[in-house]
């Protein structure tokens, strides 16, 4: 880099410019991944299987999801479980049913919009914030019928994180299959 004299800054904003170029982003990819419970899904490949130690670090609860996977720096992840008890309910219907399950376990919980995504296997959806500990947290619950059973995803990342990971956990579960 050339030497910058104290008043010229479009040389330095020049040199600055030339060597963010230089840095190389990394494209994210993703991998289907079959859950074992008749869907496969996309998934980021920097999400890897959850083990045990690191599901009870972010779920206190004795009630964990049986199936988490974690993004390599665990700041964000991605959960699934079936829902015996509401395997013949209407998707809407139950995503209604989640307002109030949810306020009264938090009442600090915010909520945002919620939709539906027509993909291979319909779904609906709905985002919130909760708090861990001083963070906010942001959640997308996204519930689909797959092989007759009712499954719960939720996908969770720091709050301040979510403008970067909505619209691609959107993409991934508007490509979810069956497996």
């Amino acid at each position: 880099m050339e030497k910058v004299e104290r008043d010229d800054y479009d040389v330095l904003l020049l040199q600055v410019k030339k060597e963010l170029s230089k840095v190389v982003k990394r494209k994210e990819r993703s991998v289907d991944v079959d859950i074992g419970m008749g869907f496969s899904i996309p998934l980021p490949e920097t999400f890897h299987p959850a083990k045990e130690e690191e599901k009870r670090k972010i779920f206190w609860s004795i009630e964990r999801p049986p199936l988490v996977f974690l993004e390599e720096k665990k700041q964000a992840g991605i959960t699934f479980q079936m829902l015996e008890e509401w395997k013949d309910k209407d998707l809407e219907e139950c995503r209604e049913e989640f307002y109030p399950l949810l306020e009264k376990r938090d009442g600090r919980i915010v909520f945002y919009e919620r939709g539906e995504i027509e993909g291979e296997i319909p779904l609906c959806w709905l985002e919130y914030k909760s708090f861990a500990k001083r963070e906010p947290i942001y959640n997308l619950v996204f519930l689909f019928n797959c092989n007759e059973r009712m499954i719960l995803g939720t996908f969770f990342c720091l709050f301040e994180e979510y403008d970067t990971w909505k619209k691609k956990i959107l993409e991934l579960l508007s490509r979810i299959t069956e497996a």
